[in-house]
């Protein structure tokens, strides 16, 4: 009797070793503050892997949003791990931007709807034609330039922001080097497009 009563205990044990955890993500891939999809985005579930210096991301498994933006992705493990599901897709941020937390339940079936963020662009119109007056814009959300813009003499300078939503224009106004003021200009922000910011002193 201890012999099968082992038996089964090992058994059990050994079934409950080789278990699968199966987590599953459905939803739709949209553009951020909007109902409009994102068709062809390439969607992926990542296992995201925390140590003391980095996070990093590691692919299990993608798949390609349908017309309407459509997703459907299964994963298997032998071990449960915090997981994440984003979209990715050109002329869009990165959803990995800023080391996200997992947003899956492991070994359920997720229902989630994903928002990338599109590239959109401003152009700053400076009209100003006294040489003693400047301002300097800081970089706007997304933007790839390494410092702030310094504008003088009636020009105009164009960045990349988040698009799709409401960013602040961040404005310093200087006399003969000395600021005198600062603004923040709110602009809303298109899907892929320019919108214009005119400044004058």
């Amino acid at each position: 009797m201890k012999q099968v009563l082992l038996f089964l205990f090992t058994l059990g044990l050994l079934a409950s070793c080789n278990s699968d955890h199966v987590t599953s993500a459905t939803g739709r891939v949209y553009n951020i503050n909007t109902n409009i999809p994102v068709p062809g985005a390439k969607v992926k579930i990542a296992k995201r892997i925390s140590s003391t210096f980095n996070v990093r991301y590691i692919d299990l498994d993608s798949t390609t949003a349908d017309s309407q933006g459509r997703f459907d992705l299964t994963v298997t493990q032998d071990v449960s791990k915090s997981l994440i599901v984003y979209a990715e897709k050109e002329g869009y941020f990165s959803m990995l931007l800023g080391s996200p937390n997992s947003n899956l339940n492991d070994d359920e079936a997720n229902s989630i709807n994903l928002y990338p963020v599109p590239h959109a662009w401003v152009k700053i119109n400076y009209d100003q034609l006294d040489p003693n007056h400047g301002i300097v814009v800081a970089k706007p959300s997304g933007s790839e330039r390494l410092y702030s813009m310094s504008l003088a003499s009636d020009t105009f300078a164009i960045s990349r922001i988040y698009g799709s939503g409401t960013e602040d224009i961040d404005v310093f106004y200087n006399v003969s080097g000395t600021q005198i003021k600062h603004e923040l200009i709110p602009v809303q922000t298109g899907i892929h497009d320019t919108v214009e910011v005119n400044i004058a002193f």
